[in-house]
């Protein structure tokens, strides 16, 4: 984060500001309740630039058990090089046509559609993923 913060010219203590308020950060709208009723229904995962310690502590802010949490720490890239993608899918054990990828920025879909799926519905939150994606089914 510290290089980030250097590199987009925000000083060396945004990082560590960020990282104090860590637990603070809101959630997406909708990300909660979307989750709460696909658990038990399909495998779920995460994939984050994250660090390790933090990914998982954003992960743990939403109430469910995930299958996987993947950092870019862990898998040893960024996305939005496809490789963590790819590492969530082999851990998940599920092809790239079997997955749904939930991604928070356009610049994430860079790596999705290098692994297989491309985006097919955009919206600003996550209100009606659970219709959508009974919609796929």
């Amino acid at each position: 984060m510290r290089q980030a913060a250097q590199a987009t010219g925000l000083p060396p203590s945004a990082a560590e500001a960020l990282e104090a308020r860590w637990d603070a950060l809101p959630v997406w709208s909708g990300a909660q309740g979307a989750l709460d009723r696909l658990v038990g229904r399909t495998r779920l995962g995460v994939v984050t630039n994250c660090s390790v310690r933090l990914g998982r502590a954003a992960a743990a802010r939403l109430q469910v058990p995930w299958d996987v949490v993947i950092t870019a720490e862990e898998a040893g890239f960024y996305k939005p090089d496809p490789r963590p993608h790819r590492l969530a899918l082999e851990r998940l054990g599920i092809a790239p046509g079997e997955a749904a990828f939930v991604a928070g920025s356009g610049y994430d879909l860079i790596g999705t559609a290098a692994v297989g799926p491309h985006a097919d519905h955009e919206s600003r939150n996550l209100d009606d993923l659970v219709l959508w994606l009974e919609g796929l089914r």
